[in-house]
Parts: structure tokens; C-alpha cells; sequence
């Protein structure tokens, strides 16, 4: 077992050790190593899932207003029947008691 935790930390050198020499474009001369180690930092520690969740929420208060300004732009499309069409996807698609109204 202690070979197989040698070797693994033998390979585990060797690329901490290339990745160390690696600078990408942009990154203001951080080595590639750094830049891998302080994203799988924040990845385990968390911080990407209260992003993620923020951004699901901005995502989902944003589809309101994107669907009020879509039906808003239905008058000014020129096709034959689309008004006609969309209500009636709408009437199968909402519950009726609410078409209705």
C-alpha cells in the first residue's frame, strides 16, 4: 500500500511541478497550477453551489418580464394567424379557468 501512495505522490509532483512552469494569457504571469488549485478550492468549498443558486434565481425572476415584453411584440410581427395560434397553445396549455378570464 505504501508503494501505491509513493508512486501517486510521485505523479502528483511531477505535474504540480509542469503545471507550475505554465502561465496562460491573461493571467497576469499566475501559473496554471495556482490559478487550478484556487478554483477547486472554491469548487469544494462550496461558493459555487450559492452562485449557481443565485444565478437560477436571477434566471427565473428574469423570465416575467422577458414573457410580458415577447407578448408585447406579437401585434408588430407580420404573420398570418400568430395572435390566432399562440392563444391557442395557450388555451391547451393554462388551465381553463384561467383562459377564461
Amino acid at each position: 500500500m505504501s508503494r501505491i501512495l509513493d508512486h501517486f505522490s510521485g505523479i502528483e509532483h511531477l505535474i504540480r511541478r509542469k503545471l507550475s512552469f505554465i502561465v496562460l494569457p491573461g493571467f497576469d504571469g499566475v501559473a496554471l497550477y495556482d490559478v487550478m488549485d484556487f478554483f477547486f478550492r472554491g469548487l469544494f468549498k462550496g461558493v459555487l453551489n450559492y452562485r449557481a443558486s443565485a444565478i437560477a434565481y436571477n434566471f427565473f425572476l428574469a423570465l416575467i418580464p422577458l414573457v410580458l415584453f415577447l407578448f408585447t411584440l406579437i401585434p408588430y410581427v407580420t404573420s398570418n394567424d400568430l395572435q390566432g395560434t399562440l392563444l391557442d397553445l395557450m388555451d391547451k396549455m393554462i388551465p381553463a379557468s384561467v383562459f377564461s378570464m
